[in-house]
């Protein structure tokens, strides 16, 4: 990858650090953190600016949480004024960063998922696609799948990203990384790929089913409105929309839905008078303008 300079400067840049914090705004303005660095916004970009280029930025400002979803993990959220710092270093250095990226990897990337670990791997990418000629590969963050003719040939491509792995990045597979066979299908990124069909993974299924009950849940005590209980459902329910799981689909919404059987996305039209109705009794969220990103 070649090396690029003068980066510093354009990440301190007055102009870069107001769009990064806008950025970094959006949809969290009623948040407390957002409010107070918005408060005295120049004086914090102002503080940001010297720190950069003095090279003495604080970061480490993390809140720690544990989700179970569908395993335990901890999640580590940066605080509102390291996310500015995130989206100023970004606006800069994607372009640098995704020229050095394969078309084949995913998230993190415009047009192909949210999430910057992604760029980390990119020397693997490049390791897989040019050393080892694999055509046949594509990752999402450190989800990745290589397919190749026989079980003896991917044996040794696995040994040689092994190797790679571990000298050059100091990382390691999964244990749970293994070889199978196409006409069985795999689990990959919550869907069950098969060589002619898109399925749901049986976990997906588990966690939609929770989700589900516990959002018609938060709507009867009275926590959530019907527009906020409509957008939520929406989103759960357009991650199944690309495999083929209608039927199962109506089979949750008819045994456990309470309001919410009126949102299924085929029926789009109603589900605008719906949000139309609600708007009335209710302010909507209005989006922010886009802004066009400088040359």
């Amino acid at each position: 990858m070649k090396r690029e300079g003068e980066l510093l400067g354009a990440i301190a840049d007055a102009d870069n650090l107001r769009w990064a914090f806008w950025k970094a705004s959006k949809g969290k303005r009623a948040k407390a953190d957002c409010r107070v660095f918005r408060e005295h916004l120049e004086t914090n970009l102002d503080t940001l600016r010297a720190e950069l280029m003095g090279g003495r930025v604080r970061v480490g400002d993390y809140h720690y949480f544990t989700i179970h979803d569908p395993k335990e993990r901890t999640i580590c959220a940066a605080h509102f004024r390291e996310r500015v710092l995130h989206h100023a270093v970004m606006n800069v250095c994607e372009p640098v960063l995704e020229r050095a990226a394969v078309f084949d990897s995913y998230a993190c990337r415009k047009g192909k998922g949210q999430l910057a670990a992604n760029f980390y791997l990119a020397p693997l990418d490049r390791f897989i696609k040019e050393h080892l000629c694999r055509e046949a590969y594509v990752r999402y963050m450190d989800d990745f799948v290589v397919w190749g003719d026989s079980s003896g040939e991917l044996g040794e491509v696995r040994r040689q990203i092994e190797a790679f792995l571990a000298s050059e990045l100091h990382l390691a597979l999964k244990p749970s990384a293994s070889l199978n066979r196409t006409a069985f299908g795999m689990d990959f990124l919550g869907y069950r790929i098969l060589p002619h069909q898109l399925r749901l993974a049986r976990r997906s299924k588990l966690r939609f089913t929770h989700k589900f009950r516990r959002y018609e849940e938060e709507w009867m005590a009275g926590r959530w409105t019907e527009l906020e209980l409509q957008q939520r459902m929406q989103a759960l329910v357009a991650f199944t929309l690309p495999a083929c799981s209608r039927s199962w689909r109506r089979h949750v919404l008819d045994r456990f839905g309470v309001m919410a059987n009126g949102l299924e996305p085929r029926d789009s039209r109603r589900q605008l008078e719906q949000l139309e109705r609600l708007g009335q009794s209710q302010e909507l969220p209005v989006s922010e303008p886009q802004q066009q990103q400088p040359g």
